[in-house]
C-alpha cells in the first residue's frame, strides 16, 4: 500500500505537477473576464446615454465583440 501511495496519487494529490499552468491559467481567465467585463460596462453605460436601450441590446452585443 505504501508503494502505491508513492508512486500514483503523488502527481493526482499534488495539483502542480497535474496542472503545472493552472495558476497561470486561471489568472489569464480573470485578466481576460475582467477586461471584457469593464468593456461591456462601458458599453452599456454609452448605450444607455444614447438612449438606444429599447429592443436592439440583445443585438447590440455579438457586433461590439470583433472590436
Amino acid at each position: 500500500m505504501a508503494a502505491t501511495t508513492m508512486n500514483m496519487p503523488s502527481h493526482i494529490q499534488n495539483g502542480s505537477v497535474f496542472y503545472p499552468s493552472l495558476d497561470a491559467y486561471n489568472s489569464a481567465i480573470y485578466e481576460y473576464t475582467r477586461k471584457q467585463f469593464e468593456e461591456a460596462q462601458r458599453d452599456a453605460h454609452h448605450r444607455s446615454q444614447k438612449r438606444q436601450t429599447s429592443g436592439s441590446r440583445s443585438q447590440s452585443n455579438p457586433s461590439r465583440r470583433s472590436a
